[in-house]
């Protein structure tokens, strides 16, 4: 679907049917919640990677699906329904800013979610957003070019917000969940960095060789591998137990890891695996590796098995129940997608009217700048924890906080997610860090 777009969402006129509404209640509209000049339905940007049916795409393109049937089923945002408006960014810089600026000047989006690529998100942030002025609930990148933006020049980088945790606070979740589990309970002291080579890799190379230090861990050998098909581990694999490497801490984004894990499986040396790994997070993973991914620890949003939240469990069984095909459980890109229509759908309800019609430009400009001050608000009870954005002079502006400032209590954290077996040997994704979210003990690689 390289060059397809569409539109999801329902009619004003079938939304109000769908509610058990007649026609002739359009004249009470006002009562409803909507307001004269308002538009027929309140589109929504989505724009995410479906190219080659990459699943994190098609998972965050779920997740804001279910979301717009939850919100417009209980009805609607102040009286309106939501319409998706779906891009393919096509994993390509060039079409993601085009897209985005499609999204919000011919589609009239009032707001758009998604992206996911560190290279294709901030030429967008730099180039466009300060000039289309649309907010932006970004919920898949993690580079933080895009929040020192919005540090360095708060009036033309204001619309930009994550919903995902950046790679400095991903780093230092991974040196936490490093000395937990490596640390303290193996007893390890050396590591070997298997990382792609992106935007995401370098940054993380180059944080982790700031925080593993002092969290006892000493890198001996570092390798950056080119996302490419049918790459060759084997080297890298055989100079790692050279070097003396206990554990590997490893980064996969667009290169899916299957030949990682093949070759650590098959070759060796089988010491636990710990980190960053996108395609990891799929239930298809265990099948795709042939069980193989034994005991690797990889980070997540959230899980089905652990209730982050009241609202986790119950959006994880939506998803498998609606969606049969791959992925058949949600990425983390389906969690924060769906929360970011809530904390639209909260930031529309404390500005107390729904978006004005596009065609009076200027009350529809307005409204945007309204909606910053609202996302600047949030405090929304989503499904990867408690979101409240960073003010714009805290140290990374419309990030989420990852503990509350006052209590040290967590908010939004990653998951660390081991995969294993169950009791009847069948795959299980279990919990083994935070404390807090814990739900298994760590277990150790299968034996060569």
């Amino acid at each position: 679907m390289s060059e397809t777009t569409f539109v999801q969402g329902l009619s004003r006129r079938r939304f109000l049917k769908t509610l058990g509404i007649g026609l002739s209640t359009l004249a009470l509209a006002p009562a409803l919640g909507t307001a004269q000049g308002s538009q027929a339905s309140i589109r929504v940007g989505v724009l995410v990677p479906l190219i080659f049916n990459f699943p994190i795409g098609v998972s965050a393109q779920r997740g804001a699906q279910i979301a717009q049937d939850e919100i417009n089923g209980s009805g609607g945002i102040l009286g309106q329904p939501v319409q998706l408006v779906v891009r393919d960014d096509q994993l390509d810089p060039r079409k993601t800013s085009e897209r985005f600026e499609e999204l919000a000047t011919d589609q009239q989006s009032v707001i758009i979610v998604g992206g996911f690529l560190d290279e294709t998100v901030v030429p967008l942030v730099n180039n466009v957003l300060p000039r289309v002025k649309t907010p932006f609930l970004n919920t898949g990148t993690s580079t933080p070019a895009t929040t020192d933006k919005v540090k360095e020049d708060y009036v033309n980088f204001k619309y930009y917000f994550r919903v995902m945790l950046d790679t400095n606070l991903l780093t230092q979740d991974t040196a936490n969940a490093a000395k937990g589990l490596l640390v303290d309970e193996l007893k390890l002291k050396k590591v070997s960095l298997v990382l792609e080579d992106d935007t995401f890799g370098r940054d993380y190379q180059r944080f982790l060789e700031e925080q593993l230090p002092g969290i006892g861990l000493s890198i001996v050998s570092a390798f950056r591998f080119p996302g490419e098909r049918n790459f060759d581990f084997s080297a890298i694999l055989s100079e790692s137990a050279q070097s003396g490497a206990e554990a590997f801490i490893v980064s996969f984004i667009r290169d899916n890891g299957f030949g990682f894990v093949r070759q650590w499986f098959n070759l060796g040396p089988r010491l636990p695996v710990v980190g960053i790994n996108v395609s990891g997070q799929a239930f298809e993973y265990w099948s795709n590796t042939e069980g193989r991914v034994i005991s690797h620890v990889y980070a997540d949003a959230a899980t089905g098995a652990t209730a982050i939240t009241e609202r986790t469990q119950p959006f994880f069984q939506k998803y498998v129940d609606q969606f049969k095909t791959a992925p058949a459980q949600p990425l983390y890109m389906a969690y924060t997608t769906y929360d970011s229509l809530f904390i639209f759908k909260q930031a529309v309800e404390r500005i107390g009217e729904a978006p004005p019609d596009p065609s009076n430009a200027s009350a529809f400009a307005n409204y945007r700048e309204q909606l910053v001050s609202a996302f600047e608000q949030t405090d929304l009870v989503g499904t990867v924890g408690r979101i409240r954005f960073q003010g714009k002079d805290d140290p990374r502006p419309h990030d989420p906080f990852t503990r509350d400032p006052q209590t040290g209590q967590a908010l939004v954290v990653p998951k660390w997610v081991q995969w294993q077996k169950d009791a009847a040997g069948k795959p299980d994704r279990k919990v083994v860090w935070p404390p807090e979210f814990r739900n298994s003990a760590f277990t150790l690689p299968p034996p060569k």
